[in-house]
């Protein structure tokens, strides 16, 4: 299977305070929305970690390719990489750019900027960190994907933030990701290839 995610931010624990994910607890935050003394911060940046990979491996196979739309980790990502199930394909985030030319051999089945993915069913996809308003392939019915906004940007056209932060804190299959483009109801077309769009 294949499956898309984006913005898990392992190991980023201000990601928690400025989304609202759910490992925050009252008391954790001051008045002025900082961390509180001590090591709260790093306790719950560790439990995110852990519900994160606990979700991911509850949807991904070993044999499953996950395309991780950016920003994957903050710090060391060969800390993660042994603990997730699939391979997984990175396409470059703002927080990625440190690793982009310094991964492990090995980290990463796949590292890239933008990828136009076509796979055997279906129109091609987009993929990309940033939100496009247009994108390669767009007027022959091709879908976009992107993190990045997590969950806060308004979706337009043919395109869908896969972020974690939008869907449950989990990778979604490829046919999860079609059935909620379609059911947008999005003007011009479908992400399953039924209706090509055109702008």
């Amino acid at each position: 299977m294949v499956f898309f995610t984006a913005d898990t931010h392992f190991g980023h624990a201000n990601i928690i305070r400025y989304c609202g994910r759910p490992v925050l607890r009252p008391g954790d935050l001051t008045e002025a929305g900082e961390w509180a003394p001590g090591t709260i911060a790093e306790a719950r940046a560790a439990e995110m970690d852990e519900l994160l990979i606990g979700h991911w491996n509850a949807a991904v196979g070993p044999a499953d390719d996950v395309y991780h739309l950016g920003d994957y980790s903050m710090g060391r990502a060969d800390r993660y990489a042994g603990r997730l199930n699939g391979r997984v394909h990175l396409v470059i985030g703002n927080h990625d750019m440190r690793y982009k030319y310094k991964l492990n051999p090995g980290l990463f089945a796949s590292v890239q900027d933008t990828l136009l993915l076509q796979l055997p069913s279906g129109p091609p996809l987009y993929l990309a960190h940033y939100a496009h308003r247009v994108w390669p392939g767009m007027h022959r019915g091709a879908c976009h994907l992107y993190g990045h906004s997590h969950g806060k940007l308004r979706p337009w056209g043919l395109s869908f933030d896969c972020g974690v932060d939008a869907n449950a804190y989990r990778p979604l299959a490829l046919h999860e990701v079609r059935a909620r483009m379609d059911a947008l109801g999005r003007p011009g077309g479908h992400c399953t290839g039924a209706q090509a769009v055109v702008y």
